[in-house]
Formats: C-alpha cells, sequence, structure tokens
C-alpha cells in the first residue's frame, strides 16, 4: 500500500501569548519547586537517619509522607520502584549497629528515603554452587565446540545453490 501526505496548511512559528501558556508555566514552575523541596527534605531527612534519629521520628517531621517498613528485602521484590531498589542496593552495607541512609528520586517525581540497618548477603549451598559452575562452564564449552564446527563446515563446504528455488 502507498500512503501520500499532503501539506494543506502552514502557520510560521510565532510565540504564544502569555495568557495562552500562564497555566502551563505556572505548573511547571510549581512542580519544579515540588521537586526541589522534596529533594531538600530527602536530604535532611537522610542528614537525621544519619544522626541516629529512627525513621519514624523523621517520618514524623515530613509532610505528605507515606512511611514502609520492610523488615526483609531482595534484589526483584515486587511493588518497589525499581530506582529505589537502585539505590538500596547500592548504599554501603552498614557496620554493626549502625543505620545507613540515602534517597532515590522516582519516575514520578517523587522522592524516597530509605534507611538500611543491615545487610544479608546471599549465598547458596556448596553443592549446588559447584553443580551450577560445573554446568555454566560445559555450557559455554559446548558453545565454542559448536560455534567452531560451523565455522569449520562453511569453511570446508562446496555449497551449490539452486538459483529456481529464489525466483518468484
Amino acid at each position: 500500500s502507498v500512503v501520500v501526505l499532503r501539506v494543506t496548511d502552514h502557520k510560521a512559528p510565532a510565540q504564544r501569548p502569555l495568557e495562552e501558556v500562564r497555566a502551563e508555566v505556572e505548573a511547571g514552575l510549581r512542580a519544579e519547586a515540588a521537586s526541589k523541596a522534596a529533594a531538600e527534605a530527602a536530604r535532611d531527612a537522610v542528614a537525621k537517619l544519619t544522626a541516629g534519629n529512627s525513621i519514624v521520628e523523621v517520618a514524623t517531621g515530613l509532610p505528605n509522607s507515606q512511611l514502609s517498613i520492610v523488615s526483609s528485602l531482595s534484589r526483584n521484590a515486587e511493588g518497589v520502584p525499581p530506582e529505589l531498589l537502585r539505590a538500596i542496593f547500592k548504599a554501603a552495607a552498614p557496620a554493626a549497629g549502625q543505620t545507613v541512609a540515602g534517597s532515590a528520586t522516582l519516575d514520578t517525581g517523587d522522592v524516597a528515603v530509605f534507611a538500611v540497618r543491615a545487610v544479608h548477603p546471599g549465598s547458596l549451598p556448596a553443592d549446588m554452587q559447584a553443580d551450577a559452575l560445573t554446568q555454566q562452564v560445559a555450557q559455554r564449552a559446548a558453545v565454542a565446540e559448536f560455534v567452531a564446527y560451523v565455522a569449520e563446515l562453511e569453511r570446508t563446504a562446496k555449497i551449490t545453490r539452486n538459483e529456481k528455488v529464489f525466483e518468484q
């Protein structure tokens, strides 16, 4: 199918009157101010958490905040924004009895503040680790062998093409 487009009207670029764009400009300025205020509130909250204040105390002092306490969190947790998960798992592991705090700006423009009290590294049973590693090495070796085999076949094979197959 063929699509034909025709220009039927052209308007030269022009500056829109302030009355027409006032609401858009004001909304943009409000959003920018809110974003700056949220970032500043997050910095203050992180500083308070780092100083030893509890997350409940800090959350109580923040207007329009929502507190969620999670006792355990994994890298593939559902219901947690990915930006927040990345920030949490990039944070340094806290020393025993200490808290590491940080913040993350979400795609929505909201800012999330978090506090990590402990990190428990994951592990597999020793026999599963060895089996998984052995299987991974075997798969890589098999792929390398197959690639080498196909490359040798292509190098040494005599190929004759039936051109009639390609005709319509």
